[in-house]
């Protein structure tokens, strides 16, 4: 809904993944996942949000690295998305419809120090 006062339809869009983007780094960032090595990698994360707003993971794309080092993950992604508000469904010849969002998610972890 804040994103929907916006002048474009490229507006809008691009706020909605933003806020999308922001929910789910702000859940993620709430479990302090750590790894014992380096890791760069990306999840893809495919959501659908139905005709009543309501929004659901659909598939999570990963890598075997990703789910053998964060195995708990794919549960957090899946209660962040389903603790999103009510969102305002996307409309077709004036009919709320159900949409499909692809987001992904950038891993880059480097393990902790005790560096002094």
């Amino acid at each position: 809904p804040s994103c929907d006062s916006l002048a474009t339809l490229a507006y809008k869009q691009k706020c909605f993944e933003k806020t999308i983007a922001k929910h789910l780094q702000r859940d993620i960032a709430l479990h302090n996942f750590s790894a014992p090595k380096v890791i760069m990698d990306a999840l893809i994360i495919h959501i659908t949000i139905d005709n009543k707003g309501n929004a659901f993971l659909q598939n999570l794309e990963n890598s075997k690295r990703i789910k053998e080092t964060f195995p708990e993950l794919e549960e957090v992604i899946r209660k962040s998305i389903a603790n999103f508000p009510t969102l305002i469904p996307a409309k077709k010849n004036g009919i709320y419809v159900n949409s499909k969002y692809i987001i992904p998610l950038y891993i880059v972890e480097k393990p902790k120090t005790n560096k002094r």
